[in-house]
């Protein structure tokens, strides 16, 4: 009886814990037709309790589908590039989010993210924006910036 007592205990207490790694975890789905790529790179801030470290990781994809789980305990930016120089798609993600990429391009710039609100509006603004952020000039981005702030 004791024994079982404490099977249960253990169990109970390594679903806590298991429970508790995965809530610091947000996970980004691909959806992207297949010759979108087969692999973007993928940098954020995995923020901690004793700071944090950029993290740099590849999400890949296999006939254009394929899951990411990132760890942070804290809200953060994360960047997703097609190719080195081209223009990274920013998207905001918490632990506990699973954000979904879709899209019909290899262009971050063109994709629908969803997941949470700010990521939705964000989308909203990039294809409202498009060829602003194409021209890549500081000053037209930062009079569009102004005007989704205000």
């Amino acid at each position: 009886m004791m024994r079982r007592v404490l099977n249960i205990v253990f169990l109970v207490a390594l679903m806590a814990f298991i429970g508790a790694c995965a809530r610091n975890e947000f996970s980004m789905e691909f959806s992207l037709p297949p010759d979108a790529g087969s692999s973007f790179r993928v940098t954020y801030h995995a923020s901690n309790s004793k700071g944090g470290l950029v993290v740099e990781t590849v999400a890949a994809l296999s006939d254009g589908k394929g899951v990411l789980k990132c760890i942070t305990r804290y809200p953060t930016v994360v960047f997703v590039s097609a190719s080195p120089g081209s223009q990274p798609l920013a998207v905001y993600a918490s632990k506990g989010d699973r954000i979904k990429i879709s899209g019909d391009s290899r262009d971050p710039l063109s994709w629908n993210v969803e997941g949470n609100e700010l990521n939705e509006a964000w989308t909203r603004w990039r294809h409202d924006n498009t060829a602003t952020l194409q021209k890549r000039d500081p000053a037209e981005i930062n009079a569009a910036v102004a005007r989704y702030v205000e």
